[in-house]
């Protein structure tokens, strides 16, 4: 008996198809759980590389604004820098094309995309897919608010000054449908 058992052992090489379709199901019961989290993972980081291109397009606005303000008022208007660096005044406010160009010089290599600054009291322009940021500065040189929408236009991103005197900044992404 015990003999027919080894050559029964000895004769069969390879695994049966029940075994087979098992671990195939383990597989795949595998795959239907983490698949959905590293397509989660995925969006995560897209929303966070925008909130960091924002905040890059923040600190160099800032850097813009207070260096062309230097202690004077800035006065009311917009200007916008395009894509391919030219400048486009809607009003005949010389500081706000200023710092969109200096904005744009300091991020160029980062970032393709125009860039509107609108010297203002309060805030108007969103920046839709064809025009990726809006720099919000107040006439003390100060940045408001800047908003981006990302290069793929799925994700808009907003970063403010915190009101705490500190220049911490507070950060918001959605997701545009």
């Amino acid at each position: 008996m015990i003999q027919m058992i080894n050559k029964l052992k000895k004769n069969q090489k390879g695994f049966t198809l029940v075994e087979l379709i098992v671990v195939l199901v383990i597989l795949a019961i595998l795959a239907a759980f983490t698949i959905p989290a590293m397509l989660g993972f995925i969006d995560d980081a897209r929303g966070k590389a925008t909130i960091a291109q924002t905040r890059e397009l923040y600190v160099a606005a800032q850097s813009a604004a207070s260096e062309i303000a230097s202690g004077s008022k800035l006065t009311p208007g917009t200007g916008k820098v395009a894509k391919g660096g030219s400048t486009v005044a809607t009003d005949t406010d010389d500081s706000a094309i200023k710092i969109a160009k200096k904005t744009k010089a300091m991020v160029n290599s980062d970032f393709d995309g125009e860039v509107l600054v609108d010297v203002s009291v309060g805030t108007s322009a969103a920046p839709t897919a064809e025009l990726s940021s809006v720099v919000f500065v107040d006439i003390d040189g100060k940045i408001t608010k800047v908003q981006f929408v990302s290069a793929d236009g799925k994700y808009r991103s907003t970063v403010k000054p915190t009101n705490n005197g500190t220049s911490d900044t507070s950060a918001e992404v959605e997701k545009i449908k």
